[in-house]
């Protein structure tokens, strides 16, 4: 059976720029951090929409491939990049992250903006680890605690949306456990959270509720939605993506 909530969110975040917080900016900046090859291989984990995988495409010479689980996603993204130039340069791949049939040892660098939440972090890093050449490089963004002292009201809708979230020292602590080389990380400014995510997805549920009205079950997805819209904007200090590079070594 499909899960009628999980399928609304999709539709929900489909014809927003970003389906979480980022900026070209953000993404050029960790990209500015790795070393590559002439012509890498790269793999982006829940690639959404693809902003950012056309933005690599469009700065290096890559082979790209782009994996998400929702195939009207790969469908916008293909769209997309049939026009970038060379073309052929991105393939979509409908894949759970969880279960990528890759082989081992195959890419210079494993992508993924505000995806590994999904797997957990530890986890995350450690499954993908397998598909990394040695010397390659991963980059991803997390939602992180930047603080240990909490409002009560941010731990509760945290602890209910994403139990495992960590803060930026324990994932740090992870990254070295799992004998990665931490090359840099960075927190997303919070102009990242609202111009091509928050603020198109405020308009969007503003156009939903009108539409959904009599709908008891999308309505309450829609006033979660923004009701963590409401807890970033009044506690952002205490939490937020930050962006995590490091090298398989």
């Amino acid at each position: 059976m499909i899960d009628r909530t999980k399928e609304f969110l999709f539709e929900l975040f489909k014809n927003i720029p970003r389906q979480g917080p980022g900026s070209e900016k953000s993404t050029l900046q960790a990209l500015a951090r790795i070393k590559l090859p002439t012509r890498p291989h790269i793999l982006d984990v829940g690639c959404g929409t693809g902003n950012q995988t056309l933005l690599l495409a469009k700065n290096l010479h890559a082979t790209i491939t782009a994996v998400d689980i929702h195939q009207p996603f790969l469908d916008i993204l293909f769209h997309l990049a049939y026009h970038l130039k060379p073309p052929g340069r991105i393939r979509t791949i409908n894949q759970s992250m969880d279960a990528m049939k890759f082989p081992a040892n195959h890419f210079d660098l494993i992508w993924s903006e505000g995806a590994i939440y999904i797997m957990g972090f530890e986890n995350g890093l450690n499954v993908w680890k397998r598909f990394l050449k040695p010397g390659g490089y991963m980059a991803v963004s997390e939602i992180s605690w930047f603080k240990k002292s909490l409002p009560a009201q941010v731990k509760e809708f945290w602890k209910s949306e994403y139990p495992l979230m960590k803060s930026v020292q324990e994932n740090l602590k992870i990254i070295e456990q799992l004998n990665f080389l931490l090359i840099d990380h960075f927190p997303l400014p919070d102009s990242d959270w609202w111009d091509e995510f928050y603020e198109p997805l405020q308009e969007r549920i503003e156009v939903y509720k009108k539409k959904y009205k009599h709908d008891l079950e999308i309505i309450s997805v829609l006033y979660q939605t923004a009701r963590e819209i409401d807890i970033h904007k009044y506690h952002s200090d205490y939490y937020g993506y930050e962006f995590y590079i490091m090298q398989n070594p």
